[in-house]
């Protein structure tokens, strides 16, 4: 597979517009990420090259207004295996709250010859979150050593 010949904004158009057609507005989201994978045979690579450029992040974080990089997961599954979508805040990267992942499977895919590709999205973090985020951490721990 030639993956010059790939042109990656469009399935990132077609994924963001079918998320924010359908699932919820771009106001609404709060957490987002992206995954991608082959089968267990399959190049590892081709999955990434297909979410590890601005080409395909950037039409979702610039439609929805986000300031971090979209998390990530790219694998290789077996079909019908559980596949993690990892999502984090869209503009606060150290907010621990919504450091959540969605789980969900295709039970025919992925085919020998197929590549996912998903992004996900949430309008909220966690329920009950109980940890403070990164630079809160990175603070105290910059106290303590001050003492």
């Amino acid at each position: 597979m030639d993956l010059h010949r790939i042109d990656i904004p469009i399935p990132g158009r077609l994924l963001c517009d079918r998320c924010l057609l359908e699932l919820m507005s771009a106001e609404r989201i709060e957490s987002y990420g992206k995954a991608a994978a082959v089968r267990v045979a399959g190049e590892i690579e081709y999955a990434s090259a297909m979410i590890h450029t601005l080409r395909f992040g950037n039409v979702f974080r610039d439609a929805i207004g986000g300031t971090t990089y979209l998390e990530f997961c790219n694998t290789r599954n077996a079909p019908g295996a559980l596949l993690s979508l990892p999502m984090m805040h869209k503009s606060e990267n150290g907010r621990r709250s919504h450091f959540i992942a969605a789980n969900f499977r295709i039970a025919d895919g992925t085919a020998a010859d197929e590549i996912v590709v998903a992004i996900g999205a949430a309008d909220d973090g966690r329920v009950h979150p109980r940890i403070a985020d990164r630079f809160q951490d990175i603070r105290e721990m910059e106290q303590e050593a001050a003492v």
